[in-house]
């Protein structure tokens, strides 16, 4: 017995056997009960398969009450958009009633181009906090002689100088203290103030970082006459894109080209200036007011390799024999503001041509940038030409540069004899030219250098001839020169000027009656305001339409005789021959400057005594709001109108009765105080429908009602009033 089982125990077992062999006793030996191998095999592959089709199934379960919820969601979401009722019971109801603005395509305003001066947000946050507070004026400069060392600026970013300052003393009780502005990256070593030939002992010097002023405390109070102020600085350049000299860094490649490199490693090849606003503090010691006007002398210390350029043309170069740098003397300047000075650095190529009275017009570019050059250089000696021929006035300067500046951040600034560029602004690329195939993208480039050439052109004379009093009143700058753009290009372009006015008015209506509309002409509290105002609808567009509006007013002959004086708005003509009576042009023109928006004018009429009432609001897009399934209720019944509330969640219709109660605008007249005082409804006539308003009359009765107009015969005094359309004659009533 336990042979057998010894010989079970040492034969080999495999899964054939039991089939296979026929010992009994083999067979024998191994328990019933033991399962085989092939039959837990089976056993599991079952139970697998039952789990993966539970797992599929709960997946299949889950995705269709995913699609139920959404499509449920979905139903009643559409619900809701279509099934909405007016509670006006004379309404019918409306099906997927859209607005206007959701099937109008896009506006262009978002997508026009900065063309002249735009301020980033970044500079707009960091000038937040930056009060605007003016100097005393018991101390004014006369005289500036500056003495700049530019040989180091490419690798040490740094500019020391000297400025000798010629100052006239008012002789104020008050005036123990001398304040000017310096920004914190101008670093000033020394300071020395002379009077009449004697030495002025400053007590102590106080630097006010927040408000960028330096005062100098006295020790005896200043006479009444001439002083003399001397300051020895460094200014650090180049720091970042918010100041006032912007630098182009590159690295040469093997033909010499020029690539711009942002990181602040790469060696810088050139810089140029723009001081305007606020800037020119962040540059040299000065009165940084655009009120404060003073003549300049210029001396610049530089490399024989780089060009340097300034407001008035050099003079006299010096250097010494051997030697790479080279000492540059520049005209003296006529009095300006200091924020008109401007320099630009680098190794420029110059391409020259010359106005009628023989002025050098020269544009200067990197050498790559030469040729691109050719389609500005034949364009602006004729358009300073019309400049001169329509103002009267000749350019006091001895020659004009543009400069084609790779790093600018604006597309153009004014600086009387050196006006830079962004080159994006002035160079035509050449592929343009050559192509055939680009016929209108290339009359669209030049169009859009002439606009810009035009406009800076037009600045030598308003902006820098004749200077605002103070940032509040940029209007004044920019309106005439956006204004002369149209004017002189309308003579080579008649319909593309025309209709690029008519779509930048549009633009203005949208915006100045939307939530973002701010007055023409306000305080100014901070530098981030002064930034923020150069805005190309709230100010270059509406200033352009205001004074258009000014021409038609007092005739194209007294307009043009006012130009051309240096008071210009004291040469205007007093009074403005409008409506039934002589009204004061400041009068008339004031409450469109300081007041927000644009007026409203509803003209509704009274069937029964035959007249018409004629009222203005301030216009306000978001009051209205136009639905499209709406146009036959609009058609059948224009008295009939559809608002919404602030939450935009009600509808109601209601009418415009000659009885409303209609809000207007309120100002107060410079110099008065007491009661405010609305638009002046007289503005209207002359203007057509060019004029900067909007108004509400019947479309339908409009023939009627000229018509009935026309056929009265007898003689009364009325009121031109001027619709969108047609003029009127009606009485006052």
């Amino acid at each position: 017995m336990n042979s057998s089982h010894q010989s079970v125990r040492n034969s080999p077992l495999d899964e054939g056997e039991p089939c296979l062999r026929k010992d009994d006793q083999s067979v024998s030996v191994i328990p019933e009960s033991l399962p085989s191998r092939s039959s837990c095999a089976s056993v599991k592959r079952i139970d697998y398969v039952g789990r993966c089709i539970l797992f599929v199934l709960i997946v299949a379960v889950f995705i269709f009450g995913v699609v139920v919820a959404f499509l449920v969601g979905r139903w009643a979401a559409n619900s809701r958009n279509w099934n909405t009722t007016i509670s006006e019971p004379d309404v019918p109801e409306l099906s997927n009633n859209l607005t206007l603005t959701d099937i109008y395509p896009p506006s262009v305003i978002d997508t026009t181009p900065e063309t002249f001066h735009f301020t980033s947000k970044s500079l707009i946050k960091k000038h937040r906090k930056v009060p605007l507070t003016p100097l005393p004026r018991t101390v004014l400069p006369v005289h500036y002689d500056i003495q700049l060392d530019f040989t180091a600026f490419m690798s040490e970013e740094r500019i020391p100088g000297n400025i000798s300052i010629l100052l006239e003393s008012y002789g104020n009780s008050t005036g123990e203290d001398i304040i000017f502005h310096s920004s914190a990256n101008v670093h000033i070593d020394r300071l020395r103030l002379h009077q009449h030939g004697r030495a002025v002992l400053i007590r102590s010097v106080k630097r006010n970082a927040r408000t960028k002023t330096v005062q100098l405390i006295l020790k005896d109070r200043l006479k009444s006459g001439w002083c003399t102020l001397e300051i020895q600085f460094v200014t650090r350049i180049c720091e970042d894109d918010d100041g006032g000299v912007h630098c182009y860094r590159s690295t040469p490649n093997e033909k010499g080209a020029h690539k711009q490199e942002r990181h602040s490693r790469a060696p810088i090849i050139s810089f140029t200036t723009k001081f305007e606003p606020t800037l020119a503090r962040s540059f040299i010691p000065c009165w940084d007011e655009p009120h404060i006007k003073a003549t300049f002398n210029v001396t610049v210390l530089h490399q024989r390799s780089m060009t340097v350029l300034s407001n008035t043309a050099p003079y006299r170069s010096s250097d010494k024999r051997h030697s790479s740098v080279v000492l540059t003397r520049f005209h003296e300047t006529p009095p300006m503001s200091v924020y008109l000075l401007a320099f630009a650095v680098g190794p420029f190529v110059r391409l020259e041509m010359s106005t009628d009275r023989s002025i050098p017009l020269t544009i200067w570019t990197l050498p790559e940038d030469f040729l691109y050059a050719r389609f500005a250089a034949n364009f602006s000696p004729i358009m300073f030409d019309r400049h001169e021929e329509e103002f009267g006035i000749e350019y006091p300067f001895s020659k004009l540069d543009f400069v084609a500046a790779r790093s600018f951040p604006v597309g153009g600034m004014e600086n009387w004899g050196l006006v830079v560029f962004h080159n994006n602004m002035i160079l035509l690329d050449s592929f343009l030219e050559d192509n055939a195939n680009m016929t209108v993208d290339l009359l669209a480039e030049q169009y859009a250098i002439e606009k810009i050439v035009t406009h800076e052109i037009a600045h030598q004379w308003f902006g820098n001839l004749v200077t605002m009093n103070d940032w509040s009143e940029i209007w004044l700058n920019e309106g005439f020169a956006s204004f002369y753009v149209g004017d002189f290009l309308k003579q080579d372009h008649p319909y593309l000027a025309s209709s690029e006015y008519y779509l930048h008015l549009a633009q203005l209506l949208a915006k100045q009656t939307s939530d973002e509309k701010v007055p023409l002409v306000r305080t100014m509290r901070s530098e981030a305001e002064v930034e923020s105002a150069f805005d190309r609808f709230h100010l270059y567009t509406k200033g352009c339409v205001i004074v258009k509006m000014i021409k038609d007013l007092v005739s194209d002959i007294d307009f043009r005789d006012g130009v051309r004086k240096d008071a210009l708005w004291n040469s205007m003509p007093a009074y403005a021959d409008h409506g039934i009576e002589s009204e004061r042009l400041e009068d008339v023109v004031e409450p469109w400057l300081v007041n927000a928006g644009m007026p409203e004018v509803i003209i509704s009429r009274n069937y029964n005594d035959d007249s018409l009432r004629v009222t203005q609001r301030t216009s306000d897009q978001n009051r209205y709001v136009i639905f499209v399934n709406d146009v036959d209720l609009y058609s059948h019944n224009s008295s009939a109108a559809i608002t919404v509330n602030s939450e935009g969640s009600h509808r109601w219709k209601r009418e415009i009765h000659a009885t409303d109660h209609l809000k207007t605008m309120r100002r107060l007249r410079r110099g008065q105080e007491g009661e405010p005082t609305p638009f002046d409804e007289s503005l209207f006539e002359g203007i057509g429908n060019v004029s900067p308003l909007k108004d509400h009359h019947d479309p339908t009765k409009s023939e009627e009602i000229i018509g009935d107009i026309r056929k009265k015969k007898e003689k009364r005094k009325g009121v031109k009033v001027y619709g969108s359309i047609h003029p009127f004659e009606t009485s006052k009533s």
